[in-house]
């Protein structure tokens, strides 16, 4: 009779994982977290998630933003025009840079993937892939 021996893992030969970051997340796939999955929906509810965490940070700690601040703060460094509403020309800007909503998308998405890696440590968001 042959033995049967417990199968072992070779951790050294296992693919390994990336993390990324909440704002790389929704980017990359805008419809599993709006409805339509357009761009103006994808600033909408980065928005939200960035207020909800400003609103939610405790008394006395300072707010970090994680990956949604810091990306919506790049749109305001790259498209905000000085005397108008930082957002007010985030899509129009993205749109003459990037010439589709997808392609604008995918720019986001790059950028969230540079950012550090422990930028949503805090708020326990992102995933291994």
């Amino acid at each position: 009779m042959a033995s049967v021996l417990p199968q072992t893992v070779c951790l050294l030969h296992m693919p390994t994982h990336t993390m990324k970051n909440f704002a790389e997340l929704v980017c990359s796939r805008p419809r599993m977290w709006t409805v339509d999955g357009t761009l103006p929906e994808v600033f909408s509810f980065l928005s939200g998630v960035n207020y909800a965490h400003q609103a939610g940070t405790p008394e006395g700690e300072e707010y970090d933003g994680g990956s949604p601040r810091a990306l919506l703060d790049w749109l305001t460094d790259e498209f905000s025009v000085p005397g108008m509403a930082a957002n007010a020309n985030w899509i129009s800007g993205l749109r003459d840079r990037y010439g589709t909503d997808e392609a604008a998308l995918a720019a986001m998405q790059q950028y969230a993937n540079t950012l550090p890696s422990e930028v949503d440590r805090r708020y326990e968001i992102g995933y291994a892939e």
